[in-house]
């Protein structure tokens, strides 16, 4: 088994998928490390074997993970 960029840490914020403001109004978290996911909904291989990871918070984010060569 592998794990892919985790951070279970992440669901554990109030407002998840998003972060809520001081109004309680959801907004795009300002937390989102490069290397982790927050919220991964959709991924898809590219023909040299990539990973696009595709996740569910305003205004989306998208991340790539190259594939290994061995």
């Amino acid at each position: 088994m592998a794990y892919l960029a985790a951070d279970s840490d992440v669901t554990a914020r109030t407002g998840w998928p998003n972060a809520l403001d001081d109004g309680g109004t959801a907004r795009r978290p300002d937390d989102m490390d490069a290397g982790h996911l927050n919220s991964p909904h959709a991924v898809a291989v590219s023909p040299g074997g990539d990973l696009v990871v595709a996740e569910w918070v305003i205004g989306g984010r998208y991340t790539m993970v190259p594939a290994r060569n061995t």
